[in-house]
């Protein structure tokens, strides 16, 4: 696996994976549309780490360049998406078009070049169903109760719900994890392609890892020494009251689990936001 494609590489999650793999030293090539903010300094970070990377300004809509992104490729990571419910549901047509028809290119793209795909989405293909799972209400977080304590497993239903446009756009799960402890099972991913061919895995911190927003502003008060104020509103739709995957089986296969908690990922996170103040004005 020395040759490889992230789309959406100069996203988040895209652009901390191609710093890995090129430390690495694998021939890394991201294909990004650079709509989505702070694209374009995680691009030209990534150029300043290795002159060599292959940066494509394409969109995983065009076909033609997705195939042409592809030729050669060993693997192919998909962290391209529009990710934003509110969007999707105001725009379901263009939520289709990246995340299915986008989706298809790449699978079309790696079809006609043999290419291992290692395929990242979202817990929002559960829909609504997750909060017909019964929930405990503690004083400062939910969390489920029942069959599901552990947190959502990957044959949880993703039929019947309503906020999903066109039903699965996309299908992984996800919750509070430091880039980098994903980014260690991608990779794992990437080198088991024959072992775990067509499986799908639910991934996130687990049910130890767990994080409410009232548990996050008080993280960061204690951190930065200000308290954070805040109103309450009403649900928006499609909103899960408490979502968290139950990882048992990505632990299972790979032998990984998560390695930064909650509390250094804040930290960790707060400390480069101050340090890099200039990019956020």
């Amino acid at each position: 696996m020395d040759n490889i494609l992230i789309t959406g590489g100069a996203g988040f999650i895209g652009s901390n994976l191609a710093n890995v793999l090129i430390k690495n030293k694998k021939n890394v090539t991201i294909l990004d549309n650079f709509s989505r903010q702070g694209s374009r300094q995680n691009a030209a970070w990534l150029r300043s780490i290795n002159s060599d990377i292959n940066i494509v300004h394409a969109d995983v809509r065009n076909f033609s360049d997705v195939k042409n992104a592809a030729s050669g490729k060993d693997a192919i990571f998909h962290t391209a998406g529009q990710v934003a419910v509110t969007s999707s549901i105001m725009d379901p047509r263009e939520d289709f078009e990246i995340n299915a028809l986008g989706t298809f290119n790449v699978l079309e793209a790696a079809r006609k070049n043999d290419s291992t795909v290692i395929y990242c989405s979202t817990n929002k293909v559960y829909g609504s169903n997750v909060n017909d799972v019964s929930i405990e209400e503690l004083p400062k977080r939910y969390e489920f109760s029942g069959d599901h304590r552990n947190g959502i497993t990957e044959d949880f239903h993703i039929d019947a719900h309503h906020h999903t446009p066109y039903g699965v756009s996309k299908l992984v799960g996800e919750d509070v994890l430091f880039a980098s402890d994903l980014i260690d099972l991608f990779i794992k991913e990437a080198e088991s392609e024959k072992k775990i061919h067509g499986h799908v895995f639910n991934v996130g911190g687990g049910k130890k890892n767990t994080l409410s927003l009232i548990e996050l502003m008080e993280q960061l008060k204690k951190i930065s020494g200000i308290k954070i104020s805040y109103t309450k509103d009403d649900w928006r739709a499609a909103d899960q009251k408490v979502y968290y995957s139950d990882v048992s089986k990505a632990m299972s296969v790979f032998g990984w689990e998560p390695k930064v908690s909650p509390e250094e990922g804040i930290k960790a996170l707060f400390d480069w936001t101050s340090e890099n103040r200039s990019l956020f004005i």
